[in-house]
């Protein structure tokens, strides 16, 4: 007999939901240039943004920005943003 816990366990170990979809480089006005990685649910057709900064490596902890129900990309300020504003604050180095 298999259980539920069993056929989670399985499903985890041998399907992939998610699949990458296309990756470009984004100028910003703080911290310079971002890796852009988009990647597809394969469940529910939605789209998710991964923004990397320099390599990632298995041997050293990352930083993670994590941006629920909102485009990533938008929220990057450009090379031409204004310092005062409040939405460049978060993005400097």
């Amino acid at each position: 007999m298999v259980t539920v816990k069993d056929l989670i366990q399985y499903r985890m170990r041998n399907e992939c939901l998610v699949t990458r979809l296309a990756t470009t480089t984004i100028p910003t006005a703080y911290g310079g240039e971002f890796t852009a990685i988009a990647f597809g649910n394969l469940v529910d057709d939605s789209l998710h943004i991964a923004l990397v900064k320099g390599n990632i490596s298995p041997d050293e902890d990352i930083l993670v920005r994590v941006h629920p129900n909102v485009l990533p990309a938008m929220s990057l300020p450009q090379r031409d943003a204004t310092a005062g504003s409040n939405c460049t604050k978060p993005w400097r180095l």
